[in-house]
């Protein structure tokens, strides 16, 4: 399972599983933590493709990250998982708003959106 994650302070949070079988779950909590829940099942590929990601710049971010050097309390954080490990990358996360870790949030979750969504 990879899971991409962002928030989780006083505005809300949000999760992206991505299975080996090709279901993306995304999990929203709202302002005051009430949970919505949304599934999109059958993006066949969708593992792949984040596996793909991570395999190439997984360890790379994550040996880069810097210690957050401020305190950001209203941040929350950003997070990049895959249970198990791929090559060597099993975590990363920030708690203050970081560009490397953004960027391959931002690049897993390009590559596993729905396609041709008006």
């Amino acid at each position: 399972m990879i899971e991409v994650a962002s928030g989780g302070s006083m505005f809300g949070s949000n999760s992206t599983r991505i299975y080996a079988d090709g279901t993306v779950a995304l999990d929203i909590a709202t302002v005051g933590y009430t949970p919505m829940h949304w599934v999109q099942q059958g993006r066949p590929g969708a593992y792949a493709a984040a596996a793909a990601i991570i395999a190439t710049e997984g360890k790379r971010t994550k040996a880069a990250l810097k210690p957050d050097t401020e305190i950001c309390p209203d941040y929350g954080s950003d997070a990049v998982r895959a249970d198990p490990p791929i090559a060597g990358f099993d975590y990363v996360a920030s708690s203050c708003p970081n560009d490397a870790v953004t960027a391959l949030m931002d690049h897993i979750l390009s590559a596993v959106a729905p396609k041709n969504v008006p």
